[in-house]
């Protein structure tokens, strides 16, 4: 359902210039849409290196382990392995810690419309949102 929110869009090199505005000292206000350039550079990694796991660890269930070529997909194997784990210590320590507001998401699944106006404000769902005296208390889908 959210593929068409995860190709690159035009926004996205701004963020990515700015890392997001996490090494900014003063709040910089970025635009994206439903998800930002970081979410989906995450996830399109996730894919990858998923991808790439089960083609090394198919490999070496195919080969002999006392062969070179079994230590190398090893490694290769790994180093993968090893660099997915850092990607979701980080995602973690991203969500939880260093974008104030995000807690909702993981216990409703819902944010606020002004959560989600200042993340993403090119968000499809902004769209049909409900006048600025209503949303005040109003939650939407991230």
């Amino acid at each position: 359902l959210w593929n068409r929110h995860s190709l690159p869009s035009r926004e996205d090199g701004e963020w990515l210039a700015r890392l997001g505005g996490y090494l900014s000292k003063k709040p910089i206000h970025l635009r994206s849409g439903k998800f930002n350039a970081g979410q989906k550079g995450f996830m399109w990694l996730t894919l990858a290196f998923a991808a790439a796991l089960t083609i090394t660890g198919l490999w070496m269930a195919a080969t002999d382990s006392q062969t070179a070529t079994f230590r190398i997909w090893l490694a290769v194997h790994g180093i993968l392995a090893a660099i997915t784990v850092l990607m979701i210590v980080a995602h973690i320590y991203l969500s939880l810690f260093a974008v104030p507001g995000t807690w909702p998401v993981l216990f409703r699944g819902l944010v606020s419309r002004e959560w989600l106006a200042h993340h993403h404000p090119d968000d499809p769902s902004l769209k049909t949102a409900l006048t600025p005296a209503d949303t005040s208390n109003e939650d939407t889908r991230d």
